[in-house]
Formats: structure tokens, sequence, C-alpha cells
């Protein structure tokens, strides 16, 4: 028997970081993301994992050895402890948690995962991983995420719903909603890959160091969340996020990525997600010449970066 998963990947457009203290952020799907086929065959309780990367290399390659509700992760049968691999134990551990019959020692599983865009994205390896888990293991994905992970949980949302969202957190609890984002100007929006990855469990870990924001600055990023879902034109669009850009440097103590390197380029520049790295959104017909020129060779337009 076999089954199949797949999972969007994301793009946090506003409220990085200060989702993570109660900010209303808006999130968009990808057209890429993870695949996850799973072949079940008689056995005694093992799952055999293989992660392949989007040029199809073997990226990951390891054994689980069900034991009641643990698993013993092995490679090269020796006992692995690859942080990879003791994340991936987390998730199938909370996984059977939540779902006790989610896996049986009648059974082997052959899992074979694939990423459709590079490990260095930033696109959501994680989160898609999570949902197909989820999916596969009929759990709450939000309630495995939560058990296994740190985060606001956004990027998990966006996986299971392959649409726009705007994401909160509420009393700690996670509140969305999706919305339709269909803007007459997206020929005129860019995303360029600066080739830095960001880890996201240290971003969150340097992040809460820093003093709270206060709730008019949180107030300003939950205004500019819910003009940028209405605008109707780029010109706004851009007043809109350099201003989000200008508060958000305040409070990361980070000087804005427009700043830093591009201070020539003539659109208006925005971070995705952790700061210093991944993808920028730019805008202006301007992008490709430009960013070229500089060395970033990943400049992809709109339509061929988000799934609308």
């Amino acid at each position: 028997m076999k089954k199949s998963f797949f999972s969007h990947g994301k793009l946090l457009l506003t409220g990085e970081y200060l989702v993570l203290d109660g900010a209303n952020a808006f999130a968009l799907p990808t057209n890429k993301g993870q695949q996850m086929t799973v072949n079940m065959l008689p056995g005694s309780g093992n799952i055999h994992w293989t992660a392949k990367d989007v040029n199809g290399n073997i990226w990951i390659n390891f054994s689980f050895i069900l034991q009641e509700v643990h698993l013993i992760p092995v490679a090269m049968g020796t006992l692995d402890t690859s942080p990879e691999v003791i994340i991936l134990k987390n998730i199938f551990e909370n996984a059977l948690d939540l779902n006790p019959h989610f896996l049986n020692n009648q059974t082997d599983y052959e899992v074979i995962t694939n990423l459709e865009f590079p490990t260095d994205w930033g696109l959501g390896s994680s989160s898609t991983l999570i949902a197909n888990i989820a999916k596969w293991a009929e759990v709450d994905a939000m309630k495995l995420f939560f058990n296994s992970m740190e985060g606001s949980g956004y990027d998990v949302a966006v996986a299971m719903e392959a649409q726009p969202i705007i994401y909160h957190l509420e009393t700690e609890k996670p509140v969305w909603e999706v919305v339709n984002f269909k803007p007459s100007f997206t020929n005129g929006l860019f995303f360029v890959h600066l080739g830095i990855k960001q880890n996201s469990r240290n971003e969150i870990a340097n992040y809460k160091t820093l003093p709270k924001p206060t709730s008019v600055q949180i107030e300003q990023i939950n205004t500019i969340t819910q003009q940028i879902f209405e605008c109707n034109n780029l010109q706004s669009f851009e007043k809109l996020i350099t201003e989000h850009e200008t508060i958000l440097a305040q409070i990361v103590k980070i000087e804005p990525v427009k700043n830093r390197w591009f201070k020539d380029y003539p659109g208006a520049i925005k971070s995705l997600g952790a700061w210093g790295g991944d993808f920028i959104l730019v805008t202006g017909n301007e992008a490709k010449i430009y960013f070229k020129k500089k060395g970033f060779d990943t400049v992809l337009s709109w339509d061929e970066m988000v799934k609308i």
C-alpha cells in the first residue's frame, strides 16, 4: 500500500519576528513544496527514511526501529544522533502521542521525501515536513508543530491551507484567516535569493533576547499588514513595505537590507522572514538586470514563486 502527501512552502510577507508577540502576519504559499511518499509493507515496525533534495540527491538516509511509542534511529547499523535525525525522531514520537495507532510493529514503512526547492532557500523544509507527517498520521498539524518545535507556526498553517493567510497568536494559540490576495501589480514584484541561509531556531532565540516590542509598534505592523492586504497600486505597496522595514529595523536592531547593500536600487526592498538571508522582495522591472549584475542569479517573478 502506498500513500502520497504534498505541502506547499511559504513566504512571510509581513509581521516577521513580531508574530511571536501577537502581531498579525501576512503569509503566502509558494508554488514549490515538499512531497512525501510512504510505501507500507509487511514487517516489524521499521521506518526506512530517505530524503532527497531538489536535484534528486540523497541528503538524509537512515532507519528508525519502532519500540512501542519510541523510535531508535540507526544509520549503517549504528545509532544515529545527527541533529536532523533527532528532530525527526521527536516529530514522530509526538505524532504517536497524538495518534497511538499511527504506526504499528506489523508493518515496515519506506518513506521518501522530495524537496522541490533548494534547502538554502528557506521556503519551509521543516514546516512542509511537519504538515506531511501530520497528514499521514491523521493528527492536528498545529498541535504536532507546537509539541515538536519552537516558532509561531504560521508556516505550518500555510502548508496546510495552501492559500494566503493572515495569522496571529492569541494567548499563545494560533488563529488565522484564509484571504484572497491577487494584487494587480504583481508583474512589478520579484523575489531575489541572497544566498545566506538563516537558521530559524537561532533567529528566534536571538529575537527573544531583545526588548519586547511595544503595543504601539505591534499595532503599527497590524495596520500595515491590513493595508498591504487591501493595497491596489504599486506606489502604495512600496511605501508600506518601506515603512514596515523601518519599524522592524528599530526593533531587531538591524539596518534594513536596502540600506546595507542596495542603496542605489530605484525600487523598494523588503526582507522576508529572518533578516539577513534567504529571499528579499523587490519592486520594479529593473530587478532582474540590477541584481544579476550584482551577482544574484536567482531572481524569480511573482508568478514563478507564489501560489495564488
